[in-house]
């Protein structure tokens, strides 16, 4: 029943509005085609019927967007402040969460799931690391050879003094001559040049000092192979590829929790070759059940009103099941319990195509899977969808746009009926009726015995259709809107029309808001799940350090870093508490333009200070401004940023002025061209967002606030000689 509501919900928001559901053999049928089957029927006009407004679609897509325009913030804790290496990994999870976003296109996602609340009323997200090229790219490896290498060449090792002296070339051993050594043992006389006494102690090496080359085997760089990269992939599903235990109100209650998608074989091959010719048979689980949950996710992809089985022998059902380490206590057997709880203390994942096994190994169910819905947990894992209530009224909107489309198509000119045994109709048929001409009507004889009046023998009827019936179908619409919680407002359509006022309309938008705050708040709690079991799957999974190129404030490029040893402590995530219900573009727009007429006048010194402020000015700009609008003070503001960057890894410098060493910043200011005002504005709030760094790298935290000081400085000089310049031109002036 579950697969039942969702498919249909599904088929609504495809704009397929008229096929018709027997629960008792899972057959879906055409009721217009089933009315109009039997044989008298050639003439009718079956797509009459077919005209589907959707409202339905509509309303969902004003869902999704209401609660869109903005992502949900997560805020990281850890999970000991005292521990070094949790306080580290909760400063870089926010990097890694921004990365796992970027590389899912968080946005498209956070869509998706929204989506799903509407159609189905929950959905599943699968958090979990993959290694794929096509996905996270390449990167370049060495290819490492074995090759024989000298690791020490020959030598002569004093026996006296432990000295090592490298062997001469000319030596019989180092030249391989065979050339004998005197029976002394000693180098022989006659060749003086080999003779050579230790550098240590003088004593004269002999040949048992001699040691030969040795070689080892080692490994060497011989060239660079495409690996593939690693990353944190997420994937939603929603209950028609879910199967959880309904009664259960979170997923650490459900004891399984299995996957079935269609996938191509040829990825089934990839991923699993030792089962290549047992996959050319296996389609999934035969049951009926089955077959039904795989005919509804069939029809998600076929056309609007097609049932069209077209997954067929090449895309079997790949089924994945997480199963819970407390759920093998189902086992009858204790000792075959036990013993699978000893393989699998954390749980297992099972991977089959119907009876074919393919892997089974160790995974925990709630380390990769979240949950949303839109009930949290008084219906368990299927609650109802958002957009339920809206189906039944769309079809009400249907029946009612039926009548009226049949009323105009049909009726609303009237039925034009003649008497047959009068007119001959035949000859009227395919004749033009142009108007002002004579347009001759021929008579059977039997009129002569029952009369010549034609309209005795023609006669039109006029047909009415009640009026109230379009007023019903604004009314319908509107209980639609109101019963959903979308009111027009939430899409920019005209609200209420009994409610005349703009403050009435602005608090039917709040109400309506309130209701989705609702989902909102959700939706926020499990992105936070998600967030954290990202930072995890990455922390466990990673080889190599993170990096991504990011935009910095000043606009420029650089490579941000992930560390491995910043990711070896334990965290939590938690939705931000300050973050409210999301703000369109109009409503962001709306509030900055209400701002700035409050600063008008000058006299609110808190609306003053966030017009001051550099950042406030380009985000005002942002939203209110056209393209290539110059804020004032951006470039420098800009400029000022690459050089922080640069001061805080240098170190300030010592410089003798006036017979006196001072310190100073290892970059200065311009002291003509720069403005020094937007250069302490930058800086003071540069330091009062990187405050960290003052304890991370105080000689570069100082190197900036000599820098801050010097312009300071500067501006003051600047600001004495303009006064006494003034004060100097008063004087000669009078």
């Amino acid at each position: 029943m579950i697969v039942k509501r969702v498919l249909k919900a599904y088929e609504f928001f495809k704009g397929n509005h008229f096929i018709s559901f027997d629960p008792e053999s899972f057959q879906w049928f055409d009721a217009v085609e089933a009315t109009f089957a039997s044989d008298d029927s050639d003439n009718e006009d079956v797509n009459i019927c077919r005209f589907a407004t959707n409202f339905y679609q509509m309303l969902g897509l004003a869902f999704v967007s209401a609660l869109s325009s903005q992502l949900p913030k997560t805020r990281f804790l850890p999970e000991n402040a005292e521990r070094e290496e949790d306080i580290a990994t909760a400063k870089a999870a926010s990097r890694v969460q921004e990365i796992v976003e970027r590389q899912n296109n968080i946005k498209s996602l956070h869509k998706q799931g929204l989506l799903f609340l509407w159609m189905a009323g929950c959905y599943f997200r699968h958090t979990r690391y993959v290694v794929d090229s096509d996905l996270a790219g390449t990167h370049k490896e060495p290819v490492l050879e074995t090759q024989k290498v000298a690791v020490l060449p020959e030598r002569y090792i004093c026996s006296r003094c432990t000295t090592a002296v490298p062997a001469q070339s000319g030596h019989p051993r180092a030249a391989g001559t065979g050339r004998e050594i005197g029976s002394s043992g000693l180098l022989a006389a006659r060749e003086p040049a080999l003779a050579k006494a230790c550098p240590g102690c003088g004593a004269m090496l002999s040949d048992m000092d001699f040691y030969p080359e040795e070689v080892a085997d080692v490994p060497v760089v011989s060239g660079t192979r495409e690996c593939a990269n690693g990353m944190v992939l997420m994937t939603l599903y929603s209950p028609l590829h879910i199967d959880a235990a309904p009664y259960a109100k979170n997923l650490r209650e459900t004891p399984i929790l299995n996957v079935d998608e269609e996938v191509d074989i040829a990825a089934l091959r990839a991923s699993y070759p030792a089962q290549w010719e047992a996959l050319k048979g296996a389609l999934g689980p035969m049951n009926p059940e089955a077959q039904n949950e795989r005919m509804a996710r069939q029809m998600i992809y076929s056309e609007e009103g097609s049932r069209s089985n077209f997954i067929q022998d090449l895309m079997p059902t790949l089924s994945r099941t997480w199963i819970q380490p407390w759920t093998f206590n189902v086992v009858e057997d204790k000792q075959v319990a036990l013993k699978l709880k000893k393989v699998f203390p954390r749980g297992c994942l099972l991977v089959n195509v119907g009876d074919l096994f393919l892997e089974a190994r160790e995974a925990r169910l709630t380390d990769e899977w979240t949950w949303s819905g839109t009930i949290q947990e008084t219906f368990g894992l299927y609650p109802p969808a958002a957009g339920d209530a809206a189906v039944p009224i769309q079809e009400c909107i249907n029946d009612t746009a039926n009548i009226t489309h049949e009323y105009v198509d049909r009726l609303a000119a009237g039925l034009v009926l003649y008497n047959s045994n009068l007119i001959d109709g035949e000859a009227l048929n395919g004749k033009r009726m142009v108007p002002g001409t004579l347009n001759g009507v021929k008579m059977k004889q039997a009129a002569s015995a029952m009369g010549n009046r034609l309209e005795d023998a023609i006669v039109q009827i006029k047909a009415e259709i009640d009026g109230n019936i379009y007023h019903y179908q604004q009314q319908l619409v509107f209980t639609a809107q109101l019963i959903s919680g979308t009111p027009p407002q939430t899409f920019g359509g005209a609200g209420d029309p009994h409610i005349e006022t703009a403050s009435g309309q602005q608090q039917q938008l709040s109400t309506a808001l309130g209701k989705l705050g609702l989902f909102w708040d959700n939706v926020r709690e499990e992105h936070a799940q998600a967030a954290e079991a990202a930072v995890h799957s990455a922390a466990q999974n990673m080889t190599d350090d993170l990096v991504t190129v990011i935009t910095d404030q000043s606009g420029q490029y650089r490579n941000q870093y992930v560390r491995l040893d910043e990711l070896q402590g334990n965290v939590h995530a938690y939705p931000e508490t300050d973050q409210g219900f999301p703000m369109t573009f109009a409503e962001i727009k709306a509030f900055w333009e209400k701002l700035i007429e409050f600063g008008a006048g000058g006299k609110n010194p808190y609306v003053n200070a966030i017009l001051d402020d550099p950042t406030n000015q380009e985000q005002i700009a942002t939203w209110t401004g056209v393209p290539g609008l110059i804020v004032p003070g951006r470039d420098m503001r800009n400029k000022v940023l690459r050089m922080l960057d640069v001061l805080v890894q240098q170190q300030p410098v010592k410089q003798e002025v006036n017979g006196q060493v001072v310190e100073l910043p290892s970059i200065q200011p311009d002291k003509e061209l720069d403005d020094l005002d937007v250069i302490q504005k930058t800086v003071r709030q540069w330091a009062q967002k990187n405050f960290d760094k003052q304890e991370e790298n105080p000689e570069g935290f100082r190197n900036v606030r000599l820098y801050y000081q010097l312009a300071e400085l500067w501006a003051k000089e600047s600001k004495a000689a303009l006064a006494s310049s003034g004060i100097q031109s008063s004087v000669a002036s009078r």
